[in-house]
């Protein structure tokens, strides 16, 4: 292909880009024959683009790290534990969140489509119980994290006169998670509360 057929951009075609950026991420997976793993997901965030005003930043640099996961597994013959930050997809119907998937706060305070950026780590503890194509998940977070508001939800609540920002976690904002799931014959099933 000769550079003929890409002309060099104008003046007036370079002013329509106005952001610049770069998405990395980090996974780290390591484990300890079948009796441990140590897993951590981070992503690292390059863009132009100012998160909170969703205008062009003054420096040039707006990087951001995020976590989506980290937690250590612990295995046993037909249970297992799981500590840390981590972040549960209880499935989709039809590219929608089940009503049942609330395990984590909804971050809305920085601008992406992507699935993973769509939530909030909840740091806890997980002990998982296998039994005949059966799971039962019990879950414990002391404090659980609050949804993030975006800058536009934030000014509406703001103009009807509402807390204009996002509440506080607090400690006694513990959260308890219980879900079985499984297979009866051909009947797949998932109770949760």
């Amino acid at each position: 292909i000769g550079l003929e057929k890409f002309p060099p951009l104008t003046d007036e075609q370079r002013e329509r880009f106005t952001a610049v950026g770069a998405r990395t991420k980090l996974k780290l997976d390591g484990r300890l024959e079948e009796r441990a793993r140590f897993y951590a997901n981070y992503i690292i965030d390059f863009t132009e683009v100012d998160q909170g005003t969703d205008t062009a930043s003054t420096d040039g640099e707006n990087g951001r790290i995020k976590m989506i996961e980290s937690y250590v597994d612990l295995y046993g013959t037909s249970t297992y534990w799981r500590a840390g930050s981590q972040t549960q997809y209880w499935g989709y119907i039809n590219g929608f969140w089940k009503p049942t998937n609330r395990y984590n706060a909804n971050d809305g305070s920085y601008k992406s489509r992507e699935t993973e950026d769509q939530k909030l780590p909840e740091t806890g503890v997980e002990w998982v119980w296998l039994f005949v194509r059966q799971e039962l998940h019990l879950i414990y977070v002391p404090v659980s994290k609050v949804n993030k508001l975006s800058p536009n939800q934030i000014g509406f609540l703001s103009f009807l006169g509402y807390e204009a920002e996002s509440p506080p976690a607090r400690s006694d904002n513990g959260k308890y998670v219980a879900r079985l799931t499984g297979a009866l014959g051909e009947l797949e099933y998932q109770l949760s509360y």
